[in-house]
């Protein structure tokens, strides 16, 4: 836990010890500049553990960019907009942020904050796990999202909570809020593409690929589900929906589709004659043999015993 401010440091050197400050105690490398009428006062209250890393931050008026330098750290910025609007700008996105309003940076990539007087709290997450997390995150930085409902809600009561325990935080409990705030961004930034148009077509059809892959290495297990694709792919089952919404048929459609095909193969293999045709369908994820003859039919107009008998 530690504290700086700008306040008593001349006019001149307080951006510069702001920068120094956020290098040496949060790894983020930060360029703000003071609005032409008004002198830069920041006041920084944060806590530096082994993972974990956040603190609460009252700035007067400025401009924030990034420094053109590896201070970042491969950082990605979480904030949650207490007092005052911002404007955020990332890529091709700008946006105002007001009080309540969550949003998150790239500090590895060009961006620009700019505000009046604000109150906020900040949390510096380590991009690389996030960006596993939330394959679409490059389309999601600068959106403000509204923290006064659903999971957002959940993220900002801990962040505001942070603030509160710190001074009885352990190492091992820091390092263990660490670990599950990406998880808890992953929830709240996953379907932010749904309800923004922001994710582009080509990672929409990247997201399918990746989808296909897992049920295709997963046919064989039988529980598999809408839920548990998601949890695999860590994309929600709404967004699945939504992606596959334009396909000739639902993705649990294709699903079974593969499955019949991968037993239909077999059946046809000489070299597999001997296996049993339960055991195949088995193999395949079908626990109900009539449910598997009646879709083998449907399917492929014959019986799995007829079509084993063409085949030998």
């Amino acid at each position: 836990m530690g504290s700086f401010s700008t306040a008593a440091a001349p006019v001149a050197e307080r951006a510069r010890l702001f920068r120094r400050s956020m290098a040496e105690s949060f790894r983020v490398g930060l360029d703000v500049q003071p609005s032409a009428n008004s002198p830069l006062i920041v006041d920084v209250v944060g806590y530096r553990g082994r993972r974990l890393q956040f603190a609460s931050l009252r700035f007067s008026p400025h401009t924030t960019r990034p420094v053109a330098s590896s201070e970042h750290g491969g950082r990605l910025l979480l904030s949650f907009q207490k007092e005052g609007d911002l404007d955020v700008s990332q890529g091709a996105r700008e946006r105002r942020v007001k009080p309540g309003d969550l949003f998150v940076v790239d500090l590895s990539q060009p961006f620009m904050l700019k505000t009046e007087a604000m109150a906020t709290t900040s949390v510096y997450l380590p991009l690389a796990v996030v960006r596993q997390l939330v394959p679409h995150l490059d389309a999601v930085t600068a959106l403000p999202i509204s923290a006064r409902g659903g999971t957002a809600a959940v993220l900002r009561a801990m962040l505001d909570e942070l603030m509160t325990v710190v001074s009885s935080l352990t190492e091992p409990a820091a390092d263990c809020i660490a670990d599950s705030l990406p998880h808890l961004l992953a929830a709240v930034l996953n379907p932010l593409d749904e309800a923004h148009g922001a994710v582009p077509s080509t990672l929409r059809a990247a997201h399918k690929q990746r989808i296909r892959t897992f049920v295709r290495e997963n046919l064989g297990d039988s529980s598999l589900d809408i839920e548990r694709i998601a949890e695999g792919v860590r994309l929600s089952p709404r967004y699945i929906h939504s992606l596959f919404a334009d396909e000739p048929v639902t993705l649990m459609k294709w699903l079974w589709r593969e499955r019949l095909d991968r037993c239909h193969r077999e059946l046809g293999d000489r070299g597999l004659r001997e296996r049993a045709i339960g055991e195949i369908a088995y193999r395949w994820g079908f626990n109900d043999p009539a449910h598997f003859s009646r879709a083998f039919r449907d399917r492929f107009g014959c019986s799995p015993r007829q079509l084993r008998r063409r085949a030998n």
